[in-house]
Order: C-alpha cells, then sequence, then structure tokens
C-alpha cells in the first residue's frame, strides 16, 4: 500500500511540475492528514491538518523547495509538499464512493424497475403529443398555405365581391319586380270580385223590378181565357 501511495504521490507531484498546473484544483493524497504550513519548509508553523481529498486551489509552486502555495475553499493560504498534492481525487475516496454507489444499487433494483416503467410511460404520452402536435401542425400549413394562395390574388377577390353585389342587387330588383307583379294580381283580383258583386246586385234589382209585371201579366192572362 505504501508502494501504491508513494507511485500515486510521485504522479502527483510531476503532473504539478509544468507551468499549467498553476491555479488549477489539486486534491490532498490519501494520507490521512497532511500539515498545512506558513512557509515553506518544516520550520514554519502548522496552520492547520488537511485531512486526505481536501480541494485546494494551485496558486504558486517551487521546484527548489518542493512546495506549493495553495488557497482553501474558506480563503485561508499557506504551503504543502508537491507530493502531497493529486491533480484527481483519491483513489480510495472515489473506490469509497463507487461502493456505495453499487450497494445503493443492489438494494433498490425494484426502484430502478419502477423508474425504467414510469420513464417509458412518460416517453408514450410524449410520443402522442409529438404526433397530435406534428398533425395540428400539418393542417396548419396547410391552412397556411391556402391563405398565401388567396393573398396572392387580391384581384380575384375584389371581382368576386364585386360579383357577388351585383347579383345581390339583381336579386333585390327581381324580388321587387315579383312584389309589384302580386300586388298588381292582388288588385285586380279584387277589381274582379267587385265587379262581379256589383253585377250580381244589379242583376237582382233588375230581376225584382220585372218579376211584378210578369205576373200582372199572366194574371191577365188567365182571365182572358173566360
Amino acid at each position: 500500500m505504501k508502494k501504491i501511495l508513494f507511485f500515486v504521490s510521485l504522479l502527483g507531484s510531476v503532473s504539478l511540475g509544468s507551468a499549467s498546473a498553476l491555479a488549477a484544483t489539486a486534491y490532498i493524497t490519501d494520507q490521512l492528514k497532511i500539515t498545512l504550513r506558513s512557509g515553506e519548509s518544516t520550520t514554519h508553523k502548522v496552520i492547520r491538518m488537511l485531512p486526505s481529498g481536501t480541494s485546494v486551489k494551485v496558486l504558486e509552486r517551487n521546484s527548489d523547495t518542493n512546495y506549493t502555495k495553495v488557497r482553501l475553499s474558506d480563503g485561508t493560504m499557506g504551503f504543502v509538499l508537491n507530493r502531497m498534492l493529486l491533480s484527481e481525487r483519491p483513489a480510495r475516496e472515489r473506490l469509497a464512493e463507487a461502493e456505495q454507489q453499487l450497494i445503493v444499487l443492489r438494494q433498490e433494483p425494484g426502484k430502478l424497475s419502477s423508474q425504467l416503467a414510469n420513464l417509458q410511460e412518460e416517453h408514450g404520452v410524449l410520443q402522442q403529443q409529438f404526433t397530435a402536435i406534428k398533425d395540428e401542425n400539418g393542417n396548419l400549413q396547410q391552412e397556411l398555405s391556402r391563405l398565401s394562395k388567396v393573398a396572392r390574388d387580391p384581384l380575384r377577390i375584389a371581382r368576386e365581391r364585386d360579383d357577388a353585389v351585383v347579383s345581390s342587387q339583381k336579386l333585390a330588383d327581381e324580388l321587387g319586380i315579383l312584389k309589384l307583379k302580386n300586388q298588381r294580381l292582388t288588385d285586380k283580383t279584387e277589381q274582379n270580385w267587385f265587379l262581379i258583386g256589383a253585377g250580381v246586385v244589379i242583376a237582382g234589382i233588375i230581376l225584382g223590378l220585372l218579376l211584378p209585371h210578369m205576373r200582372v201579366k199572366k194574371n191577365r192572362s188567365e182571365w182572358g181565357d173566360f
């Protein structure tokens, strides 16, 4: 284990040796805790003990003293040994996290299956909605195309409107003529019935005047026979 830590620390120190490592994020090595000092030697006082996996910001590297100036997340600045820094999170920490995730996945297969079923159901609903929207979009495109064709022919629209006005006026005139003819026929019919009624009355009067004379003549002819 110590050899592995040594090689990992060596890789970390090599990666920090380039100029591009400045202002990069680094992580404290797999050792439990390291010292954050106020200067670039063991004679400077210890500011804080940094646990494994602590994230620090690399500010400045000194290859002569093998110390790197870093800044913590709370703004505290100090110096740590180059070999105590890694370019990624410690393997032990990542392994523990992976193992925890594996435990969770093994303990909850039913939950994952339920989530998968929900996602499949949601996908089906979204697919239906997409199909409906696609169909509606097709209808709108057809209507837009039709309106575009109509808009490109304003003269035809004007002609159709004028023709409709003329036709409406013509129908109105014909209706007026028909009403007038009907009124005339009604008046003439009433007039004819009036004349017929008057004729009947006159005929009745004449007949009433003639009947007495016809009776007198008949009576006289009967007496002449005696």
